[in-house]
Formats: C-alpha cells, structure tokens, sequence
C-alpha cells in the first residue's frame, strides 16, 4: 500500500464504501420491524478550554420541523429520549459561541441511539450569523481532541468588518506568531512563524489537508508566502501551536498548523452580497450563495478586493540610487513609475450530496490568487542622508572643500568632479531606493478535495483525496523566475465508538512534487522536477477512564522518501475535570519533520534578479541555494500544561505553558560562488556587482557573491506562557484579553553559520520574535443590533520591524436597516501607530551579535547586510460596505 498513488488509493476505497453503503440506502419493509425509538445524547464543550458549556439551545428538527429542544445542564450534557427512527439536525446555540449546526444525522432502528460531541469556537463579535460546522460523524467523538491541544480561532466576518486586507495580518496579531520579513507595503510577501520556529516548520491547511510546500526549509524562508491571503472563502481560521497540529492531522508540521476551514452549505437557501469603498484606493466586492436542495447542498462564493496601497502611480526619482552621480542622464535612468497596486480574488465552490441516510460525499474546489505592483510593494526601501553619508565616506571618494574641510566628490552636469559639503552630498543622494522599474509578483492556489463520510454500527468512516497547485511568478524587467509546488494526498480513517471510548486508526498520504523555472524573451526554461512523499498510518484513542478523567492518544508511523527514513511521533494528553468550572490538562508529544527535497537533490538555483537583492557590503551577498544530500529531518518534543476557569456564562480564564525542543535543527550558510564552479556564475554577473556597487560606494568583485546552502547542527528551544481571559458584562457587551511571554533561542549554531550572519548569538532570542505580545478587544452591541467592535495590539521589543515596542488598534461599527441590509464602517490601524511609507535604512534598533561582529550602530549593521533597516505598519485605512442578505 505505501507503493500505491493517493488516487489509486482513493479510487479502490471509495469503491468499497459505495458498495458497503449502498443497501443503507433502501430501507426495510415497514412491517418487516416494529418501529424502535432510540436517545440521541451528547455534550457541547468550548473547543479552547475543553470546559462544558451550560445553558445552551439544543434543537432538534427533522424536514425543517421542530422535534425537541433542550438546555444543556452544568457539565455541558444534553438528551433527547424516544426519538424515532429517520434523518435529523442538531442545531446548538450558546451565548458568546458561533451558532452551529450538525445536518443529517441518522437515527437507525437498533443501533443504540447516538452519542455526539460539539466542540464550539468563541464568537469573536456579537454576529448571530448560522455558523455551520459541516457534516459531522453523529457517534463520533474525535472533535473532542481539539480540545487537547492549545488552540485560537480567527473569525473572518472581524477581518472583513476590520478593513484588513489579509487573513496574514489577522494572524500576525495572535499570540505566538510573528514574521520575519515584515515592511512597509501592504501586500508585500508574509511569512508567518508560530513560537518563533521558522515558517516553513508550520503548515497551512485548506479543511484539515496541507498545501504546498512541504518541509523544512533553511533559515527564515520557504513556506506558505501569506500574501496570497484572502478571506472571503472562509467560515473560521484555527491555529494549532506545536506538535498537537500534526497528531490532530496527521501532517509534518513540528511548529503548529493554520487551517483554513472553508465555508460549508447551510439547510436554508441564503444569497448575500457586499460592495466596499474605502481609503487608498480600497474597492471590495463579495457574493456568496448556500443551501440545500433535497439531498444536495451547495456552496458559491466569488470576491476580489484591490488597493493601491501606499504608492497611487506616480513617477518617484530613486535618489538612493544615484551613488554620487546628481547629472540628469542617471536622474532619469532612476525615475520610473511607482505603484502600490495589489490585488486580490477568491472563489469556492461545494457540492454535498447525500447517498444515503449515513453516507454523505463532499466535492469542493478553493481558488485565490493574488497580484502586486513590486515597485511599491517591497520596494520601498529608503536610503536616509546618515546611511549616503556613511556609504560615501566607505568609499573614499573625498576632496578638498574650497574654503577648506573634507568634502565628498559628486558628479553634475556643469562638473563631473564637484566637491559637496557633508550636509550637501546626505540630502543630494538620500531617498526612496527601489529594485527596478516594471516589477511584479502573482500567486495562484487551486485545491480540489474529495470527502466521503459514512457511518454503520459503531464505526465512523472518513475517505479523502486532495490535489492541490501552488504556483509563484516573478518577473523584474520582463524576466524572471517561476516556483510550482503540485500536492496531492488521501486519506481513510475509522473511528470505533463504544460507551467509554473511541478508537481510530487510518492512513494518510501526501506526495509534492516542485519545479522550478526561469523565463525572459526566450519563454520559461523549467529545471527537472523534485518530488517527495510522506507516508503516515495513524492510531488515535480517547478512553474516559472515570467521569473526570480521560486520555487522548495520538500514534503516528511515518515514511519520508526525502531521507528515506521511518520516524514514531506519539503524543498523550490527560484532562481532568474535577468539577464543571475547572480544568486541567497536561500533553507530552514528539514531531518530526523531513527537510524539504530541494535542500537534498535540487541542482545550484541562482537567482537572475539583481534588483531583488539587498546588498551586504562588508561579507557574501547571496545571490542562490545549492542543496546538501547529506541532510536528515527535524525532531521535536514538547510538554504543555494549562488550566482552565469558567466564570459563568462565556466568562473564563485560561492560562498555558509549554516547552519544546528541537533537535538537528536546519541552519543556513553562505558559501563563495567561485567554489561551486563556473556554471554557477550568472550571465548578468555585472548587474549583481553593479548593484551592490551603487549601495556600497565602491567597486564589487565576484568574491562577493555566494550560494546559500543547508546543514543539521544546532538545537532550539521555545518556551513560553500565555493567559486569555474573555469577560461578558451582560449579553450585550464582553471583552477578550490575552498576554503572551515567548522565550526563542538556538544552542549549538555552527561557527560557520555564526560567521556568516552576526546577529546569530548561540542562545540569544531569535531576531524577529518579541519576548511579549498582549491584545485587548472590546466588543459591545446595542438594542438595535448596532455593534461597535476595537481590537487592540500591543508587540514588544526584539519585532520584526526593528523599532521600539509599539502598539495599533483596528476596528468597527455595524449598523442594519433591517430586511438583511447593513452598512460597516472599518478601519485597520485606526491610530496610524508606527505608519511609515518606506523601510529606512540604517535607522532600525541595534541588533547585538555575536563574537564575530564589529559593527557599532544600525548603519553599520545595514552597510554589512546585518539588519539595519527600520520599517512601519501600512497607513491608516477606512472601508465603508453596504451588504444585503437574504434568508
């Protein structure tokens, strides 16, 4: 079975179940039996505590009709006694939770009654909106093991409501995650890291399955590129932090999971439609339609949104550039139309029908793409009058003032040699310093997935496949480079429900393969392509030992054909629950991750882009990778703990702490391009030195350049406490808190890697990841439904955009007209908290390093391409929106 494709997989399952299910569809004579009833039992628990959730509607209907309804009691417990026979849905709504419903749930003579387990997310503003949580197995009880593990939710309807333009900002506001490559632009590339591991030891999900790329990569790139972001398709967000991401799904991801859940069919048909306008040239359009037609449901959704961000085109002359050199011709060389424009465009589409009274099967299609101008999203770097004064004086170009003093040599039209002051040459020669003129970037994502679910007896049977593209294109001057990565998996799983325990085990499998491109006047020259596989049987259990007491085991056996290596990743949570208010957990689990196959096998991928490259005038300027066969997969181990309290209501506390390890952690380094011979040295060899040259103030040679290669060595560890709280004063009004405290460092990096970037100190926090982040939101609804909503962010020292703590706010009001209409009013950065247009360079807090640095203060940390560069939060911005809905 591990030689078999995910499709051949799928398609021999798939049969199987079609033919097992098949005579649950035609029912017996009615008077071959005697009508049976049966008691439908379960219990509604909040998904981040685990604490039960009292006081609850439980409504229970069939054909649209009213059979029951009940409260759930102090534990969370519910019960409907003498339900007979036939299709039923549960419909669970608790103050201060998402709305949720479970449709089709089957009642069968004989079969005992049914036991069910709803695990509900906050409602992260007072919205009633229907929430639908999908098709959910009716006697299983493996939702429960989200509960295990920490967790936060994101709700899209806040994002949309809050003028921000991405899911990735959204998640840079959570506790514990950050980015490394966070400026100015609005839609410039985001990576995203959880606890400060590197981004690519995370995973993006679409429903629970991974996207594109897979594995490890060195130093702080790879990964899911959070540009491509939108949020229209999407029904809720849910970060996983450390290992309990990959035993919940099965997938290699030692840092956590972010998963986008994508928008399922309601019962009702319902149609709505939101049209926006707003500051920087901000224009929003949503439609979406879902709802069920007999046995079938749908859901359609398609939206764009665009900005022009903080550039509208314009033409801007790159004084940065200029080097000494004020005569007209290089003013116009470097004077080019600039704009911030970035797009945006999502599409879902999802079709359930159902087969049979217990047999359901899911086809769905997720589409988003994204679009940027790369003049004025990520090159908006800007050379301050320090930093062209400092490069100037680097560079020796002096001469003698006329009344005496050192001046700087600078080229004019009237005098090729003139002498300016100090003062003169810094405001002649600083300024904005972008990459090139005609620059762009375009994401695409396709995911398809096929679900089929099905229940009888005791056993709850899961069948999936996936295929999805990821596709990156990056063009400077009309020429530039491709990524593609294509990912494809299935799974199959059953879970076997008895009184006090539940049994699973499955298999699942996940095969990528990348290629890589480069293209110009010539058309796209692909180099050869580089799979890799992973293969993983799972065995899953949650035993109630006592009425207080249970134990949740996740056993996951995995095969990587990267380092051709098995790897046993268990994890065991226990939960205590000594009375209704309380709750504890303790979690010990081990992960590993196999390091992506273009570190292993890939050929030397060197760049053609010069004007991508921020140049490093006092070491090796990176200009490509070259992979290292020698590396062997990442192991983690974890401990976490937490303790939960409920008020009453939806008011409670909950504090975490964790600690995990690393082992053979991936570390970058810079090796001399003349040592990998002279296929690797570009044929625009002079565009590189020439642009290094224009930064730096004095002549480059290849020396300077290198290839970024991988190696194991080295350990990390991340520990951390973080505390939420939720408050409700009355049903109208509740405030969401939280406090999170991040230790980051690595022990045991290699002289080498140490040496090639100074910032590395063996066991000093990682450079990017703040030791404190606090949010505070304050969420308040009036008696005509009008709703006011503020988030508050504070982020420490040590962020990612090198300047001292700062804090923002974003937010919203909501106001409707009744018949479905509304109108919102959002903002994002509604303070305009640490705004700037440009990254500037060399104004940026010092880094310390290590041993082997020399440099002083930010500019010299910048003139030797050791950080430097100080960057903002993008400006203030308003949306207005009118939507209209229909039910």
């Amino acid at each position: 079975m591990l030689h078999r494709t995910p499709r051949t997989v799928l398609a021999t399952v798939l049969s199987a179940v079609l033919l097992a299910g098949a005579p649950l569809a035609t029912p017996p004579p009615a008077s071959a039996q005697a009508v049976q009833t049966v008691t439908i039992a379960g219990s509604v628990a909040d998904q981040q505590t685990g604490l039960g959730l009292s006081d609850g509607t439980v409504l229970l209907e069939q054909n649209g009709r009213r059979a029951g309804e009940t409260k759930t009691n102090a534990n969370g417990g519910f019960s409907f006694a003498n339900v007979a026979p036939g299709l039923y849905d549960i419909d669970v709504a608790v103050q201060g939770y998402q709305h949720s419903r479970l449709t089709d749930q089957a009642i069968t003579p004989g079969s005992g009654g049914l036991s069910i387990r709803i695990v509900l997310p906050h409602a992260a503003s007072s919205d009633t909106s229907l929430k639908v949580i999908g098709k959910i197995s009716a006697t299983t009880r493996s939702a429960l093991a989200t509960t295990t593990v920490i967790n936060r939710s994101v709700d899209p309807y806040v994002i949309q409501n809050e003028a921000t333009l991405r899911v990735g900002d959204a998640l840079l506001a959570q506790p514990g995650l950050t980015s490394f490559s966070l400026d100015s632009a609005p839609g410039d590339d985001l990576n995203i890291s959880i606890r400060g591991e590197r981004p690519s030891e995370a995973q993006l999900l679409i429903d629970g399955h991974p996207v594109g790329p897979i594995g490890v990569f060195n130093g702080t790139g790879g990964g899911f590129n959070y540009q491509l972001s939108p949020s229209f398709a999407l029904s809720n967000i849910a970060i996983t932090y450390g290992t309990g991401g990959a035993s919940l799904n099965g997938v290699d991801a030692i840092a956590g999971t972010i998963d986008y859940q994508t928008i399922d069919p309601t019962r009702k048909p319902q149609f709505s439609f939101k049209q926006g306008a707003g500051t920087q040239g901000r224009m929003q359009s949503v439609g979406q339609a879902t709802g069920t037609f007999g046995k079938l449901g749908y859901v359609l959704v398609s939206g764009v949104e665009g900005s022009v961000g903080g550039f509208s085109p314009q033409a801007i002359t790159q004084r940065g550039l200029l080097a000494g050199d004020a005569t007209s011709a290089n003013v116009a060389a470097n004077t080019w139309l600039v704009s911030g424009a970035y797009l945006l465009r999502n599409s879902l589409g999802k079709i359930r029908y159902q087969l049979a009274p217990n047999t359901a099967l899911t086809l769905g299609a997720y589409i988003a793409t994204s679009w940027n101008d790369k003049t004025g999203e990520g090159d908006n770097d800007y050379v301050t009058p320090e930093y062209a004064l400092y490069s100037a004086q680097q560079g020796g170009n002096t001469c003698a003032l006329p009344g005496g003093g050192t001046g700087y040599v600078a080229k004019t039209d009237a005098n090729p040699n003139s002498c300016f002051t100090a003062a003169q040459y810094a405001s002649a020669f600083s300024g904005p310093a972008g990459g090139t003129p005609l620059a762009f970037q375009t994401l695409h994502l396709q995911d398809y997935n096929e679900r089929l679910t099905t229940t009888f007896g005791n056993h709850n049977l899961l069948v999936e496949g996936f295929q999805n593209s990821y596709m990156q294109y990056y063009d400077r001057n009309l020429a530039g480079f491709t990524n593609h990565y294509r990912t494809a998996g299935a799974r199959i799983s059953d879970d076997i429900v008895t009184d006090r325990n539940t049994l699973g085990f499955g298999y699942f499998n996940v095969s990528q393969v990348y290629t890589s491109g480069t293209y110009g006047s010539s058309g796209v020259q692909n180099k050869p392509d580089v799979p890799e596989n992973v293969g993983n049987f799972f065995v899953r259990d949650i035993l109630a030992v006592t009425p207080t007491l249970q134990l949740f085991t996740n056993l996951n056996f995995k095969h990587s054909s990267v380092t051709n290596s098995n790897n046993f990743d268990p994890r065991l949570s226990l939960v205590f629950t000594p009375k209704g208010s309380d709750i504890y957990r303790v979690s010990l689990g081990r992960g590993s991750e196999s390091p992506n196959a273009q570190l292993k096998s890939s050929p030397p991928n060197v760049t053609t882009q010069p004007g991508a490259l921020n140049p490093n005038c006092g070491g090796l300027n990176s200009i490509g990778s070259s992979s290292n066969p020698a590396l062997i997969g990442e192991n983690a181990k974890s401990i976490e703990v937490s303790y939960g309290h409920r008020f009453s209501s939806d008011s409670q506390f909950q504090v975490v702490g964790y600690d995990q390890e690393i082992s053979n952690a991936i570390f970058s380094n810079v090796l001399p391009l003349t040592s990998f011979g002279a296929g690797a040295v570009p044929s625009n060899l002079s565009d590189f030195l020439n642009r290094i040259s224009t930064f730096c103030g004095r002549p480059a040679t290849i020396a300077q350049l290198g290839l970024t290669t991988a190696a194991n060595a080295g350990n990390g560890r991340f520990r951390g406490i973080g505390v939420t709280e939720r408050y409700r004063f009355n049903r109208s009004l509740f405030v969401d808190g939280g406090v999170d405290l991040l230790s980051a460092r690595y022990y045991g990096i290699p002289i080498v890697s140490q040496m090639n970037n100074v910032t590395l100190i063996d066991g000093g926090q990682i450079v990017g990841v703040p030791f404190m982040k606090a949010n505070l939101a304050v969420d308040l609804t009036l008696k005509d439904r009008t709703e006011f909503r503020i988030d508050g962010y504070f982020v420490g020292r040590g962020n990612a955009l090198n300047r001292n703590p700062y804090g923002y706010a974003n937010g919203f009001v909501s106001h409707p007209f009744g018949h479905g209409i509304s109108l919102n009013l959002g903002v994002s950065n509604m303070f305009n908290s640490a705004y700037d247009q440009y990254g500037r360079i060399g104004y940026a807090n010092f880094i310390p390093e290590n041993s082997f640095g020399t440099d002083a203060n930010a500019i010299q940390q910048q003139y030797n391409g050791n950080y430097g560069e100080r960057f903002g939060l993008p400006e203030r911005s308003f949306v207005l929106s009118l939507s209209a809905k229909t039910r």
